[in-house]
């Protein structure tokens, strides 16, 4: 689990906005799991604005 957390932190390092981090954030995820993906991309089409 350590190495998925240092994943993330990488990610909010070089993610310039909050949509740019969500996006980083559900690329990584996805590579490490596909199942959790499709919740997390539900979660973001319903709470970031168009």
């Amino acid at each position: 689990m350590l190495a998925l957390e240092e994943k993330i932190e990488a990610t909010i390092d070089k993610s310039t906005d909050l949509k740019d981090f969500y996006w980083n954030l559900f690329q990584l995820l996805r590579s490490e799991n596909e199942a959790f993906s499709n919740g997390f991309k539900l979660f973001v089409a319903n709470t970031l604005p168009v």
